[in-house]
């Protein structure tokens, strides 16, 4: 942490809600080296699952930043999941890319493991899928991986992908290092996401059937032609700089990203669709498209669940409930028919 403009105090440091820590200000800048703190702390305090850090402004006026804040539980008995990030070498581009996975507590290497990849949302990160996923899947003993992914355009930013080519390929090489490195089990490899997500893990999932045994798409927006005429303009100028051009200028390019406009080839993966009911974002009339256009092309199972709540409300189901869903299908690799 290094303060800036000083004004000579502590900031506090809460887990959980705890008062664990200060921080002294002790002068310089941003661009300067900060200093480490830690702290031994009761754990008690902890829960199991998704912990909070908070830095407090304590001392009022001055300015300061912080990174890599964690927590490291130990002892007799005590055990945790395995969080790590990885870095692995794009099927797309040949860039390096990053992504995060969690091993489950009780991973056992000679056991086929069901694996989830997630797909963060819209200014989101790999980071993403601790908060949305990390207690559902240790609990049902499964494997977490979840890439930054990358836009086709590199001045984009990783947060805003937009289902590009490069994204899509991220999700499957991040399968692909699961895959090289653990015991996966080819059966069961689905794939979520949430707003964005939704429509990078849908895009990808309908090219690439043949990978995954389930989708969930929760909030994204299924038609990128629509979305980019119901949206905001700061939002707009980034898909354009993605795909070159408006959707009038650049058809193609909005309607590859468009889960609809790829609903056929999802008739073999059964797909769980989440939205609000009062969505401000993301209008609620893509869950019903996306649902309809499947239906459509005798799709072998699509689930569509509404709630009353908008785009940043959580789904009242809950994670264990999502995984529960998924959970019931395995990877349809022998269809009987294609569309």
């Amino acid at each position: 942490m290094q303060p800036n403009n000083v004004d000579w105090g502590v900031h506090n440091v809460y887990v959980n809600g705890h008062l664990v820590g200060q921080v002294p200000v002790t002068g310089g800048s941003f661009c300067e080296g900060g200093q480490v703190r830690e702290w031994t702390l009761n754990p008690a305090i902890l829960v199991n699952g998704y912990n909070t850090i908070r830095l407090a402004n304590g001392s009022g006026t001055d300015g300061w930043t912080g990174k890599s804040a964690r927590i490291v539980a130990g002892g007799e008995g005590v055990r945790s999941t395995d969080i790590f990030t990885f870095t692995f070498t794009s099927s797309w581009d040949r860039t390096q890319q990053v992504a995060l996975a969690q091993v489950p507590i009780h991973y056992d290497p000679a056991t086929p493991t069901p694996l989830l990849v997630y797909a963060h949302g819209w200014g989101g990160t790999a980071f993403d899928a601790i908060s949305a996923y990390a207690v559902a899947a240790n609990a049902r003993n499964w494997l977490l991986v979840s890439p930054e992914m990358h836009a086709d355009n590199p001045l984009v930013s990783s947060q805003y992908v937009l289902a590009s080519l490069a994204s899509q390929h991220d999700l499957v090489d991040a399968v692909a290092y699961m895959q090289a490195h653990y015991n996966v089990d080819r059966e069961r490899i689905y794939i979520a996401g949430q707003s964005l997500g939704g429509m990078c893990a849908a895009v990808t999932a309908a090219k690439n059937p043949h990978l995954f045994a389930a989708l969930v798409e929760e909030k994204g927006p299924s038609n990128l032609r629509q979305w980019y005429s119901e949206t905001y303009r700061a939002r707009q100028e980034i898909m354009e700089k993605e795909c070159g051009g408006t959707p009038t200028q650049q058809p193609f390019c909005y309607n590859r990203r468009s889960p609809v406009s790829l609903a056929s080839n999802l008739k073999h993966v059964p797909t769980l669709i989440i939205h609000g009911q009062l969505d401000a974002t993301v209008n609620i009339s893509h869950a019903y498209n996306l649902r309809d256009a499947m239906a459509l092309y005798g799709a072998d199972s699509v689930t569509l669940e509404t709630f009353p709540g908008d785009h940043a409300d959580p789904f009242p189901g809950g994670a264990d409930w999502i995984l529960g869903f998924l959970e019931q299908f395995t990877l349809n690799d022998r269809p009987r028919d294609m569309v």
